[in-house]
């Protein structure tokens, strides 16, 4: 047998196998295995992989070009004298002869533009395999360092981190005193001692990564881990209004298993959409979500969940209260409310009991503050008729256009005049129990407000948990916006 004949079928099979497969692996395997992560190795494979396949077409078409021309054959059945030093192929010896067995493509009669071709297709497809393999194996321990590492075991690598900010300021923070107390300071950079977080209160969670490794956040979810009646005691409240931010969340914690409901934003004029998942969070990348819990009735001992995928690996995250579960509780137990006296010009601003310098909203009935009865609506920004609203001393009954809501009062409040003659302003909130309505919806939290600054003393604001805004006036009396 005589060694160095390269047969052209197995030539072209071969550099069609490594051309294609390499380019399937890079373009096709990689991203489906990365989940759409990207990393500029994969950048040069894929550059790689596209200059080698061009060369395999190329080559493929070369060499089946030449195998059809072909070299000189010998048939089957013709034996003649033949100068061994002249062949190159699979040869058989009968008696003094050599006899040529099958179609014999000569390497050595190729040009050298398709020998080189050939080797220069060849070494890049196996470089390109290789490095792919390389690939997949350092960015498959990365992988495995970010899902180790969110449980806590793996220091130092790619690692998803959170952070929680309990006060969001006097505008935006409430809290129960579980006791009759004096004066609470104001805590600007966290929460005061032995407070509970109180209904409707607004917390803050920063999520970022610690790596270029980019995260997804998918969804955002809440666990309930302990229900008890609400907290009694004094509650702290806000003591301003301010607009909502973006990328804000009410969790609706008086169902079994709360909701997480993304509600609109502002920046200056401009409505923010309500957020949706998924984020992306980086080393440069932050996301920062508002959080308000709402809660009639009970005292909730709770934690989020965060879902994320990141280089191919889903996890979760436990999201807490510095290793602590979040406690918020309801206020209808309350028997007090301190507002900060912001009479005080110093600076040393306080949580204080009612007086006269520093009024305070306090606890009343939907006849004090003038609630109760029939209401007619209209759309603040429509114009639009919204139905009718009846009010007792605890629910409301709005109905519209055939479809009607169930809202439970779940506060009163009035704030009076310095002498304690007249109200300043008052509100209610409500929980809406039943809806076959769209504007709002089972679990949404609901709000009252009248200024009396209105034109007429007959009217009252409605916003939706969505932000929508309505008034709602008696009979007969002009309730345009």
């Amino acid at each position: 047998m005589i060694k160095g004949g390269v047969k052209a079928r197995w030539a072209v099979g071969l550099v069609v196998t490594l051309g294609f497969g390499a380019w399937s692996v890079v373009n096709l395997v990689l991203p489906i295995w990365l989940s759409g992560q990207e990393s500029p190795l994969v950048d040069v494979l894929r550059l790689l992989s596209w200059v080698g396949l061009a060369f395999t077409i190329l080559l493929a078409a070369l060499l089946i070009r030449f195998a059809s021309r072909g070299a000189p054959l010998v048939p089957a059945s013709t034996s003649q004298n033949i100068e061994v030093d002249r062949i190159e192929g699979n040869v058989m010896q009968v008696g003094g002869s050599y006899h040529s067995t099958k179609f014999v493509t000569i390497f050595a009669n190729l040009p050298r533009g398709v020998k080189v071709a050939a080797i220069v297709t060849v070494t890049a497809q196996l470089v390109t395999t290789v490095l792919s393999g390389v690939a997949i194996s350092r960015l498959g321990r990365i992988a495995q360092d970010v899902s180790t590492e969110v449980a806590g075991t793996s220091p130092g690598s790619a690692q998803l981190q959170y952070s929680v900010t309990m006060s969001m300021g006097m505008c935006k923070s409430s809290w129960v005193v579980p006791h009759d107390t004096g004066p609470v300071p104001v805590v600007r950079d966290g929460q005061p001692g032995g407070t509970i977080q109180a209904d409707g209160s607004l917390f803050s969670v920063t999520f970022q990564g610690t790596h270029s490794v980019a995260f997804k956040l998918e969804s955002m979810r809440a666990e309930v881990l302990t229900r008890k009646p609400a907290v009694g005691g004094v509650r702290l409240n806000p003591s301003c209004e301010e607009g909502l931010d973006p990328r804000s969340f009410v969790v609706n914690l008086n169902k079994p298993e709360p909701s997480v409901i993304g509600i609109p934003g502002k920046q200056e004029s401009t409505v923010i959409p309500p957020p949706e998942f998924p984020f992306v969070v980086s080393q440069s990348e932050l996301e920062q979500f508002n959080i308000t819990p709402v809660v009639s009735r009970d005292y909730v001992e709770w934690q989020l969940r965060v879902r994320y995928t990141s280089l191919g690996v889903s996890g979760e995250i436990v999201v807490n209260n510095n290793g602590q579960p979040f406690r918020t509780t309801g206020t209808m137990s309350t028997e007090d409310t301190y507002c900060v006296n912001l009479a005080r010009l110093d600076g040393n601003w306080s949580w204080e009991p009612r007086s006269a310098e520093n009024p305070c909203p306090e606890r009343m009935t939907v006849s004090q503050i003038g609630l109760g009865g029939t209401w007619e609506g209209v759309g603040v920004d429509s114009g639009e008729n919204e139905g009718k609203m009846v009010v007792d001393d605890e629910f409301v009954t709005w109905s519209s256009r055939g479809e009607q809501a169930r809202i439970r009062l779940v506060s009163v409040d009035g704030v009076r005049s310095e002498g304690g003659e007249e109200l300043i302003v008052s509100g209610a909130d409500g929980d809406v129990v039943e809806s076959t309505m769209a504007t709002v919806k089972e679990g949404d939290r609901v709000s009252f407000w009248q200024w009396r600054g209105f034109p007429q003393k007959e009217r009252w604001k409605f916003i939706t948990q969505m932000k929508e805004e309505m008034f709602f006036c008696r009979s007969g009396v002009e309730c345009g916006g």
